[in-house]
């Protein structure tokens, strides 16, 4: 029995190119996807209805936002009490920064409860 190469010259006849599969499948798909085009439209919005609600996707991005600020407020605060002293520097309950990192942690933070509260 013998075997035969589809794209191998057979008396004559040309052989495809990869430039002419190229062009068939295009025309195959040019209409193919104007068909499936509207109907994954259609199916999208079905399950687009069941995503999240837009403000409880943009009440979990603030949530988000306000857990990293809180979280990057720790890490400087930790680092500035860690920091060694001086005899001759302010008392750490005198310091402006300080202060004002703990006062925005504790806005923050009732702010994040309000947030997680239905």
């Amino acid at each position: 029995m013998e075997t035969t190469n589809p794209s191998a010259d057979h008396e004559g006849a040309p052989r495809h190119t990869g430039r002419r599969r190229a062009t068939a499948r295009t025309r195959t798909i040019g209409p193919l996807t104007i068909v499936l085009m509207p109907l994954l439209g259609c199916l999208m919005s079905t399950t687009a209805n069941l995503a999240a609600p837009p403000e409880i996707e943009t009440r979990a991005q603030r949530i988000a936002a306000l857990e990293e600020s809180i979280a990057r407020d720790h890490r400087t605060l930790e680092d500035f009490v860690s920091e060694p002293r001086d005899e001759e520097s302010e008392p750490l309950h005198e310091e402006t920064g300080l202060r004002e990192i703990a006062e925005r942690i504790s806005a923050e933070t009732r702010r994040l409860e309000k947030l997680r509260s239905p």
